[in-house]
């Protein structure tokens, strides 16, 4: 027999600490993932599951798959190379576990507890242990690898049309088109290696699928998501307003996280069966080490080399394994062609697979581009076929109308979002129109999420172009910045406004009066922010008090006087500002409001006096603002100190709007 070279322990010993590493990277990532799904589940995280529009009914389930995946990994490292500690505790649970009589009744009873428990675990270990019918010593390992490696791949793309749709950093797209091309035609170059015989390239092949999922479930996500999350001021809770304010850093921020996030059945089995691959990987590399183990301490020598790869070959035949071999050879010989056969192929399937992934991105790299696209993507063009033509991928789009030589009119912008394909637009801002129509192709985006209007005379948005929850269902925000307007828009006077829209925006506008009818037809909404700022109305309609709104913003208008029933009738309502108006007095109750308001403003008005409620207020140090208004002077010094010492220039106006001038120049 030839000698053998030999490696010195440590490579035992650093297989033993790669295998342990990646049991802990891969506990740490599916907890995460299990802890961000179920707190995106809870009442609490509504604003945030909103923001990212992705179904609320598939956070908790996937929460507890990701939780129970971690768990099960705790389980299986325990296990790895057990501690003293470990032992200690296995060794405690056992002896509770006995029974505490010997009857024959009980000792029965216990067996058949301890084979319910133990149920699963055996059936795994019967189906993918590393001797299992699946595993990596079992019968069918190959088509079972095929199997799922087809599967996975096939997911793995679905995905990924769906990450060139929505993340524009071209890096990422590149990375994930690699990973799923190498996954498709390693396991066929693989099958091509010299010098490896089939249950070793087995092991080999088991590894580079681990490698790929790590990569694929592990390095992609931290990709994705690293570089926002480390724009979050974490002291805040929040990122900063410059970067909030901007819409392609906002867009990408919600686009990129939302990665992180199950949206859908099929998302749901695509982000899972990855970690699903790698625990069972793992799980085989756990019970190979013990062999490996064994045979270098039975022999007191270093590991010869081959032995990672060849102590889980099978004992030496014997005699008795020997007699029969001539009857099964011939039906030997013909499996083992069917399975050359069908590898074959699996294998022209997944060089298909691979050219074609390789085909659509790039022709993805080659798609036009739209003026003042302000973030393009390099998409995948649409799976069913829509939208053929080329268009550009743009997700978030401004029309300066004075920079493109635009007047506004309708035709003029159907003519510019014809070019823009109706699947990927969010965003689009109309700016600095001077009669600005809004167009009736606007009803073909069904994926907008925010519509702004700037330093515009909006001269018609009737009917014709409305917002609706079959329209767009996802439609969450309107500002209407710096913009003229005749009268409150009507196509926005309707009670079928999409279910998650919560954020409203008036700010500079000669608007002179709002609709009686407004707080009757939002009433079902559940508005986040109601403002409005710097306008020419002075009557508040009492139907605002059916609004559901956290915090209603009326800020330097010309208010004179807000309705007792206004602050009676309204719910949820946590900020009240009134500051900037000539209004001269407050109302006299504010009902169940008492309790849920957290922030009142009342800056730079006329108020002279302050009713019971609000006196009780501040002798309580509730978080209010008087500043400027002459109420001040009637309080007690103490009192005014405190609510009258500094301003909090609420009356400028509840955005910083001063961060959208550069996004919004001429």
């Amino acid at each position: 027999m030839s000698a053998q070279r030999v490696v010195p322990i440590a490579a035992f010993r650093a297989l033993h600490a790669l295998v342990l590493v990646l049991y802990v990277v891969e506990i740490c990532l599916t907890f995460l993932l299990g802890a961000v799904h179920i707190y995106s589940s809870l009442p609490i995280a509504n604003a945030l599951v909103v923001t990212f529009g992705v179904s609320q009914r598939l956070l908790l389930p996937s929460g507890i798959i990701y939780t129970s995946i971690s768990l099960l990994l705790i389980i299986d490292v325990m296990q790895l190379r057990p501690t003293r500690a470990v032992d200690s505790v296995k060794t405690a649970l056992r002896l509770l576990s006995k029974p505490a009589m010997s009857s024959r009744c009980q000792s029965a009873l216990w067996r058949r507890f301890y084979q319910a428990i133990t149920l699963p675990r055996t059936l795994w270990r019967a189906l993918f242990g590393l001797d299992g019918l699946f595993g990596l010593h079992g019968r069918h390992f190959e088509a079972a690898f095929r199997v799922r490696e087809v599967l996975e791949i096939a997911l793995q793309t679905y995905q990924l049309y769906y990450l060139s749709r929505s993340v524009a950093a071209a890096w990422i797209n590149h990375l994930a088109v690699s990973i799923i091309v190498v996954n498709c035609v390693g396991v066929a170059v693989l099958e091509q290696l010299p010098g490896l015989h089939a249950r070793q390239r087995r092991l080999v092949h088991m590894l580079l699928d681990m490698v790929l999922d790590v990569g694929y479930a592990v390095v992609l996500p931290l990709c994705i998501t690293l570089p926002f999350l480390q724009e979050f001021e974490w002291a805040k809770g929040r990122v900063s307003y410059a970067l909030w304010m901007d819409d392609a850093w906002n867009a990408n921020a919600v686009a990129s996280l939302r990665q992180l996030l199950v949206s859908s059945p099929l998302d749901l089995v695509s982000s899972v069966l990855p970690h699903v691959s790698f625990l069972g990987a793992l799980s085989s590399l756990k019970q190979l080490l013990p062999r490996i183990h064994a045979s270098r301490t039975q022999s007191h020598a270093p590991v010869a080399l081959g032995s990672v790869i060849n102590a889980f070959e099978p004992r030496q035949p014997t005699v008795n394994d020997l007699i029969g071999v001539s009857r099964s050879a011939i039906e030997s010989s013909r499996r083992c062609s069917r399975q050359r056969i069908l590898a074959a192929i699996v294998h022209v399937l997944l060089f298909a697979w691979a050219g074609a992934v390789l085909a659509m991105h790039l022709d993805a790299q080659h798609v036009p581009t739209a003026v003042g696209c302000r973030r393009q993507l390099r998409a995948w063009r649409d799976l069913h076929g829509r939208n053929s033509a080329p268009v550009a991928f743009c997700s978030v789009m401004q029309i300066n109308c004075r920079k493109d030589g635009l007047s506004g009119a309708a035709s003029e912008l159907t003519g510019r979002l014809e070019m823009v394909d109706r699947s990927i637009l969010t965003k689009l801002v109309f700016s600095h129109c001077p009669a600005l129509e809004i167009p009736p192709i606007l009803a073909e985006f069904h994926q907008m999420t925010g519509i702004e209007t700037y330093n515009c005379t909006l001269t018609s948005w009737s009917h014709d172009a409305p917002l609706t929850r079959k329209k767009h269902p996802g439609l969450t925000m309107i500002w209407i910045l710096f913009t003229d307007m005749a009268s409150f828009p009507p196509a926005l006077l309707r009670d079928d406004l999409p279910p998650l829209f919560n954020n409203f925006v008036i700010h500079g506008s000669n608007l002179t009066e709002l609709p009686d009818a407004l707080g009757s037809l939002w009433s079902a909404l559940q508005l986040e922010w109601f403002a409005l700022e710097h306008t020419a109305v002075s009557v508040v309609p009492p139907s605002l008090g059916l609004l559901h709104t956290q915090a209603l913003q009326l800020l330097s208008n010309r208010i004179t006087e807000v309705p007792d029933s206004l602050l009676l009738t309204l719910s949820g309502l946590h900020t009240l500002w009134l500051s900037g108006n000539p209004l001269e007095r407050l109302p006299t109750s504010i009902g169940s409001l008492e309790s849920s308001v957290t922030e009142l403003r009342v800056e730079d008005t006329a108020v002279s006096s302050a009713p019971e409620w609000l006196v009780e207020w501040l002798a309580a140090s509730r978080d209010v603002s008087l500043f400027g208004s002459p109420v001040c002077g009637s309080l007690p010094t103490v009192l005014a100190a405190r609510a009258c010492g500094q301003s909090l220039g609420t009356s400028r106006g509840s955005l910083p709007l001063d961060l959208l001038v550069d996004q919004r120049a001429l």
